[in-house]
């Protein structure tokens, strides 16, 4: 149950610091304009990433004595890595995008 507890928090803290990494990033992107506040998502990135870290060293510390336990860890390393490639892929769309509507190559066509 301990280890379902671990990889819960871990699952949770790392999708959490994933979407407001994206909303910082956004914000950095869109040039940090003063309407908008960063600070919230700063300080939620800052305190999902230490919890994240914290209960990652507990979890390797413990290691993984059970076939269950490992189940459990190569989950939580599918669902991190799904969602963090669905972000990447996301984000190269909207770079592209965006490239294409500023760029002026289009105009001497």
């Amino acid at each position: 149950m301990r280890q379902v507890f671990l990889k819960l928090i871990l699952t949770v803290t790392s999708l959490m610091a994933l979407s407001t990494a994206e909303s910082l990033f956004n914000w950095l992107m869109a040039g940090a304009p003063r309407a908008q506040q960063a600070g919230g998502s700063l300080a939620t990135l800052i305190i999902t990433a230490a919890i994240w870290y914290y209960h990652w060293r507990i979890s390797e510390n413990e290691g993984h004595p059970s076939p269950a336990a490992g189940t459990l860890r190569r989950w939580y390393v599918y669902i991190a890595s799904g969602s963090g490639l669905v972000q990447l892929a996301i984000g190269v769309v909207q770079l592209v995008h965006a490239a294409s509507l500023t760029l002026p190559l289009w105009d001497s066509l």
